[in-house]
């Protein structure tokens, strides 16, 4: 029934008792006639929505470490793809390499700020999810910044360049 909704649920029918055994209505079925449901209690059953959570590396040098059902280890990939289900606790425990940088957590959007933080549990990426839908989050990367101390006892030093993460003396 489009009437009835709960979200990140999928409605599943009307029943007389709260275990879900005896039903009066699911859907698809026809409504039975109002005199029947006279002076009856009725209860919704509800099925939590599955979805997806696509873990976009987020840079062409970085990648996820997946796990490979072939070799039972695990390999780099762009994106690793995960199941949820709505209002179950779940943590994001994906491994996200980028030489130089350091992950900072996942954002709604390529450009976006950190909205979750990698091993914490959330109970939805999602506000609604349609069943099965994929739910897109990025890498946030921040760069590394080393600090190099020279001592030229003496010597002299030309200038600096910093090329991609990598300073070069000239």
């Amino acid at each position: 029934d489009e009437a009835v909704h709960r979200k990140g649920y999928i409605f599943r029918g009307w029943f007389t008792d709260k275990k879900f055994t005896k039903p009066v209505w699911t859907p698809g079925d026809e409504v039975p006639p109002a005199r029947a449901l006279n002076n009856l209690t009725l209860y919704a059953k509800w099925e939590a929505k599955n979805y997806y959570v696509a873990l976009h590396a987020n840079a062409d040098d970085a990648y996820i470490l997946v796990n490979d059902v072939s070799s039972g280890g695990q390999r780099p990939s762009p994106t690793d793809f995960v199941s949820a289900t709505y209002g179950k606790a779940m943590a994001l425990t994906a491994k996200a390499i980028r030489p130089g940088y350091t992950f900072k957590g996942w954002a709604e959007t390529a450009d976006g700020a950190v909205k979750y933080k990698s091993g914490t549990k959330y109970k939805s990426f999602a506000e609604d999810p349609k069943k099965n839908e994929t739910i897109n989050l990025y890498a946030v990367w921040s760069i590394n910044t080393y600090t190099l101390k020279l001592n030229v006892s003496g010597g002299t030093v030309d200038d600096q360049t910093v090329k991609k993460n990598v300073a070069t003396i000239k």
